[in-house]
């Protein structure tokens, strides 16, 4: 998605769940703009990788899960360039047993979070036999759980990492560099949240970076498997106060320094006051944090 001075983002992706379509922040996690307002009222489906800046992916992705929202991870080349092959960082989804094989199909299985992201590697993530997207139902104080996660991949991968709610919680390693690697164990977890699987990390560049211009990490990432705990709620109130302050910066930007014209300089599709136009969806924003936050 991309905007324009006659548009928001969330005009856009309003406008393409109108029409049955699927919404995809790209570039994920940059430029930040609009994006935790498109997040935290819940216009969007997937964020997508593209498998450059590993650590900030996961610091933002994370946030927004750990704050309670429901978000898949897809995968995006971003070709820019003859020096970046078609197809780097791709998304694979797991379709239903009944579901046909095309586009749509693919679609309805991203939005329900049956994906993951890679630029090599291909992931498989079971928690209590519950796959990617699925929710696995624990007592108020949590429980453990049987974790089995593997990765395989034509290029020699060095660490595969259980990720329970940001914090790696397990991992398989071989600092040679492996084709296969695997995980099965059984994991604590205390509360409600969030576990997926992701590779990289560890071993020389050689073996972990593509030779693209860009220098891209071999990587791969999961969506996750949640965890509900009795009707506990899973917000994480740190991270949702976070997502509130990025909302706020936006909003500042916006309604101080972003360029509009004057209502009667331009015909714009939406009529009455520009600003206050791109302004509303950081308002609905906030208001939808604050409910949350009020609730926790």
């Amino acid at each position: 998605m991309g905007g324009g001075l006659d548009a928001t983002l969330s005009d856009w992706a309003d406008r393409c769940r109108s029409q049955g379509g699927t919404v995809v922040v790209p570039h994920f996690p940059l430029p930040l703009g609009e994006q935790a307002a498109l997040v935290a009222t819940g216009r969007v489906d997937a964020v997508e990788s593209l498998g450059l800046w590993p650590d900030l992916m996961y610091l933002h992705y994370y946030r927004y899960l750990n704050a309670g929202y429901r978000l898949a991870v897809n995968g995006g080349t971003d070709k820019m360039s003859n020096d970046v092959p078609i197809g780097l960082s791709r998304t694979y989804v797991r379709l239903g047993e009944d579901d046909d094989f095309g586009y749509d199909a693919w679609c309805r299985a991203l939005r329900a979070g049956r994906s993951y992201m890679s630029s090599g590697p291909l992931l498989s993530l079971l928690v209590d036999g519950q796959g990617l997207g699925d929710t696995v139902h624990l007592p108020e104080k949590g429980g453990t759980v049987a974790v089995l996660a593997t990765a395989r991949s034509i290029f020699p991968m060095c660490r595969l990492e259980l990720v329970h709610n940001g914090r790696v919680v397990a991992a398989s390693e071989n600092e040679a560099g492996a084709h296969e690697l695997t995980i099965d164990e059984n994991v604590r977890c205390d509360g409600p949240g969030w576990l997926a699987v992701r590779v990289g990390g560890g071993g020389p560049e050689h073996l972990t970076l593509h030779r693209d211009e860009l220098r891209r990490s071999i990587m791969a990432h999961t969506s996750p498997v949640y965890l509900a705990c009795a009707g506990r709620p899973t917000t994480d109130r740190r991270a949702l106060e976070d997502v509130l302050a990025l909302i706020e910066r936006g909003r500042s930007y916006v309604e101080l320094r972003a360029a509009a014209a004057a209502a009667d300089a331009a015909v714009h599709h939406h009529g009455g006051d520009h600003r206050a136009f791109l302004v509303r969806p950081f308002d609905q924003a906030r208001a939808a944090v604050q409910a949350r936050l009020a609730e926790g």
